[in-house]
């Protein structure tokens, strides 16, 4: 549903954040912040400010193919985090995707200090969007409805301006660790060596420069190397997975809109049956698939199979972010 211009106009952002044309295109431009809107927004509003940081970024993802309509919008950094591709996705079609992780101290810039339009720290670059409720229901719906993110708010500077306070957003995060069983992190030397798809890494890269995030952390998103599958035992195994693992996971996509509360979470018994079924699907794959059919976490050389030599050392980005 697209909202109207009079509900626009009631968003507390209206002047500070770059208004969602009703055509779904995002307007690449350099957002302006009024600095007292800020300020007045609190975590009681009627509207969320949500921050994303992966694929969401584009609009081909997160208007077309999920339907949100945001009210607005603004690029962000955010110093206390950084990217990560980590998140255990489907090997040999979408081994991983994006995923955050917090600093330490040494890496972290002071809040205070408003980091510079056209240079990179290290730290996370991303877009926080206002969203209704509904919407934000519909995101944590289609991002595992609890079964592999977990909610955090986090401090964000807009980018190129001068607001003398960050601004607190809601985004979604796996940790290493978790008391509730909801582990959709890879574990080990699999969160080092996976590598995202081309189609997932593009969908980020896109969604950098459509929302004009620095140079620098676009050539640094340029840097990740997709996984790319070069063997015939890798297609082998690619389909042999699908026949086994695509039906649960297209009943799952299917039925999750049926089974999520009204916070777009599932309840405790059915989120508990699909951290199994996750569970089993990995096992099954480092048990049995990868020993016979080669990695369906990254590329590999043609020849003998090890992995391969140029993503390795093309891939350090990848390959540092869990340093």
């Amino acid at each position: 549903m697209v909202e109207s211009a009079e509900a626009q106009d009631k968003s507390p952002f209206a002047f500070s954040m770059v208004p969602i044309p009703n055509s779904h295109a995002l307007i690449p431009s350099t957002p302006g912040t009024c600095e007292q809107r800020l300020a007045d927004w609190t975590m009681s509003s009627e509207s969320i400010l949500y921050l994303a940081y992966g694929s969401n970024m584009s609009a081909t993802k997160f208007l077309y193919m999920r339907g949100i309509r945001p009210l607005s919008h603004l690029s962000v950094s955010v110093p206390s985090l950084r990217l990560t591709m980590d998140l255990a996705g489907l090997p040999y079609l979408e081994p991983c995707f994006a995923n955050v992780s917090f600093r330490n101290e040494l890496e972290t810039r002071c809040l205070d200090k408003q980091s510079p339009w056209d240079t990179w720290d290290g730290g996370l670059m991303g877009v926080v969007y206002e969203v209704t409720a509904e919407d934000w229901r519909t995101i944590v719906m289609t991002e595992g409805a609890g079964s592999a993110y977990q909610e955090i708010v986090v401090p964000c500077l807009p980018l190129g301006a001068e607001a003398s306070r960050p601004l607190f957003a809601k985004t979604l995060y796996s940790p290493q660790q978790v008391d509730n069983g909801n582990q959709g992190r890879l574990q080990g030397n699999a969160s080092c060596r996976a590598q995202a798809s081309a189609r997932y890494l593009k969908l980020i890269q896109d969604g950098a420069r459509e929302h004009e995030l620095p140079e620098s952390y676009q050539k640094y998103l340029a840097s990740f190397q997709p996984y790319t599958i070069t063997h015939v035992r890798q297609r082998i195994g690619q389909v042999l997975f699908l026949m086994i693992w695509a039906p649960p996971v297209l009943f799952f996509l299917i039925t999750v809109g049926l089974v999520a509360d009204q916070t777009g979470r599932l309840p405790p018994w059915p989120r508990r049956v699909v951290v199994s079924a996750k569970g089993l699907m990995w096992t099954s794959y480092s048990c049995i698939l990868e020993p016979v059919f080669g990695s369906g976490l990254r590329t590999e050389d043609e020849d003998n199979g090890d992995e391969c030599h140029a993503a390795r050392d093309q891939g350090k980005g990848v390959v540092a972010l869990q340093a």
